[in-house]
């Protein structure tokens, strides 16, 4: 593959559309739509499970890909410090708005599926994240320019 970059995602996929480029790397969010108005093909998905806005799309490891994890996440963050009380309870409420019927239904048609955790297990992630992608950084011998 050639990388070619992009400044935004809006102009790689109109040369995608416009058969310019073969391959493109996006969020399901702004894919979706294109994907179901029959103007690009979604090959897979970088989750490790499937999307429930594309459940007929596979994951990346079951197109053959094992391991292959990639994801676009969002997570509330507060200063250090901050009162253990206040960010459970700022967690607690944050959740319960996640699982309300009419949010989550809305962030599905984003082709967003809501982790809705703990801080304990976004630290966990977190972790997890730094890993898998310090892994890739080292191995791939990317410096900062």
């Amino acid at each position: 593959m050639l990388n070619v970059p992009y400044r935004g995602a809006l102009p790689a996929l109109n040369d995608l559309i416009a058969g310019h480029v073969d391959i493109f790397f996006d969020t399901a969010t702004t894919s979706t739509p294109l994907f179901r108005g029959g103007q690009l093909k979604i090959l897979a998905v970088g989750s490790t499970k499937r999307i429930t806005a594309l459940a007929e799309v596979p994951t990346m490891e079951e197109a053959g890909l094992p391991g292959f994890r990639s994801v676009t996440w969002f997570a509330m963050a507060a200063p250090p410090g901050t009162p253990a009380a206040l960010v459970t309870k700022i967690n607690r409420d944050t959740v319960d708005i996640l699982k309300d019927r009419d949010v989550s239904d809305k962030l599905h048609t984003l082709a967003l599926d809501p982790g809705a955790t703990t801080p304990e297990e976004t630290a966990h992630f977190f972790a997890d994240e730094l890993k898998l992608w310090g892994n890739v950084i080292q191995e791939a011998h990317i410096t900062v320019q």
